[in-house]
Parts: C-alpha cells; structure tokens; sequence
C-alpha cells in the first residue's frame, strides 16, 4: 500500500512559470505628503536584468544606492541608463497609491507595518497570475519583536490566493539588492508625478522631473495616473466597503503575463 507521503507529493513541472516580485515604497505616516505609494516590479528573466544593471553600474562608475530622492546632476546619467535597462527587460510594474485625501489606512492608532503588510498584500494579489509563483523580497521596515513583515505579508497572499503562490518572502536592506533599488526608483517616480501633477511639490524642471519623464517615456508612455497598460497597472487605495474583502483591485491577475 502507497504511503499518504508519496500520493500527496506535488512536482513543478518543468518551464512552470516562475517570478520574483521586489516591492518597496515612497512616503511615510509621518510624511507632511498625503501620497504612499507602494511599487512592485516583477521579473522572470531576473539574471538577464541585473546583470545589466550590473554594467550599468560599471560603465557609470556608479557605486553607490540608485534611490530617487539622491538623483543628482552628477548621476543622470547613470539612472538614465538604468531606466534604459528597464524598458529592455521583462519587468512588469504594478502600484498601489495611498491618497489620504481619498482614504487614509493610517488614520487612529493602526501601526505602520500592520497597514504596509495589508497594502502590500493587496497590490501582490493584483500581480500575480493564477498559473505561477513567486518570490517576493521586500525592504524592511521597523516591526514589534515577534512580528514579521515577510510572514504577515506571505499568509495573507496565500490565503486570499487560496494556494501557495508566495513560496518565499524575505526582508532585505535595499542596499543590497539592485532589485529594491528599482523598485523604489518606480515607488519614488510615482509619487513625485502625483504630488507634481496636484501642485503639492515637484519643479517640472528638476532631475527627478527628467528621470520621471524618462520612466514614463520607457513603460510606454504613461502618465502614472491610475490606469493599466499591458506593461503598468497603477490603482488608488480606496476605503473599503461593507461587506466586502476586497479594498482594493488594482490587476485582475488572469489578465498580467
């Protein structure tokens, strides 16, 4: 008689379609700015990408974090060879934009992390498909002892999912990983064109502006406004209504490649 063990096992087929998923996000509770913005940036042909980013880095003796908020004259150049890179990959970019003049999660006692897993959780729903799983690596933020980010944030996919479609989650220091880097580069962009575009903050003429536009030239041409193209699905967090578990759709995941 087979054992339990044996008629129970489950094998991946070969060629099953596999990704890694990095998020990071741009604001903060205790920001003076009413957008958080939370980007995902999903890979499959991961080698191919980074270690391109890697040449980037080389031809632009570029050493240091590629993050949005220290683009400089002096390191146009560098991200804009790496927004090149971008448009040359795979990369798929999905977001999730907290307006608090729209809904604000953050409002009451509700702490950071808590409102960041149920956010980022929403939005990885979004991107991923129903035949496929992922990896997803997060940058870490600040959570009571005993509470873990990645775990909080891989049971809900799970479980919304109904299967185990996060086979790992991992917290790391964005820098080291050029994977977090991009994502923030997203996350940072996003935002900057949202406060721009209300008149919040945002010179049109700044180097953030000039890598921004660059972005949204290399994704086709978006504007960073809700909506979806087949590359980028961008959504605003909208209060949740009553009787229903979903607060926000922002990618019907049978639809993303």
């Amino acid at each position: 008689m087979a054992s339990s063990k044996h008629s129970e096992e489950v094998k991946i087929p070969l060629g099953y379609p596999a990704s890694i998923i990095y998020l990071d996000e741009s604001g903060s509770k205790a920001s003076a700015s009413r957008f958080f913005v939370i980007s995902a940036v999903k890979v499959r042909q991961h080698g191919r990408l980074f270690r391109a980013i890697r040449a980037v880095r080389d031809r632009n003796d570029f050493k240091g974090e590629f993050h949005f908020s220290q683009i400089t004259r002096g390191t146009l150049c560098a991200y804009y060879d790496l927004v090149d890179e971008i448009e040359a990959s795979d990369a798929h970019i999905a977001a999730c934009v907290v307006n608090r003049d729209v809904f604000d999660p953050f409002k009451g006692r509700r702490p950071m992390w808590r409102v960041h897993a149920e956010v980022a959780a929403q939005l990885l729903v979004g991107c991923i498909n129903r035949r496929e799983i992922v990896t997803v690596l997060l940058d870490g933020i600040s959570t009571p002892q005993g509470v873990s980010l990645e775990d909080a944030v891989q049971g809900r996919v799970n479980k919304r999912l109904g299967s185990t479609a996060v086979v790992n989650a991992a917290c790391l220091d964005s820098r080291s990983s050029d994977g977090l880097q991009v994502a923030d580069l997203v996350a940072g962009a996003i935002a900057f064109e949202r406060r721009r575009l209300i008149g919040e903050s945002g010179n049109p003429n700044s180097n953030k502006a000039k890598v921004t536009s660059r972005l949204k030239a290399a994704l086709g041409g978006v504007d960073f406004t809700d909506g979806r193209t087949p590359r980028v699905n961008i959504a605003t967090y909208q209060a949740p209504k009553r009787h229903q578990s979903s607060p926000l759709r922002v990618v019907d995941s049978r639809k993303v490649v």
